[in-house]
């Protein structure tokens, strides 16, 4: 399980948190969280993700 808190949000679909001033870095650091090896994943805002929730984390990052 990842608490990932707001490291990004989940309120209409997987999207950079509003509270980031670094979309470069943010990137980076979600991309990072997604290699860990977990199945479900909650925000501090929006649903949770169903498994493979690392690989749903990655994919709408992986090319932004």
């Amino acid at each position: 399980m990842l608490v990932a808190g707001d490291l990004c949000s989940n309120v209409a679909g997987l999207t950079y948190s509003t509270l980031n001033e670094d979309r470069a870095l943010a990137q980076q650091s979600i991309l990072r969280a997604a290699e860990y090896p977990f199945q479900r994943a909650v925000f501090g805002h929006g649903d949770a993700l169903p498994a493979p929730a690392a690989q749903h984390l990655k994919d709408p990052f992986a090319n932004a």
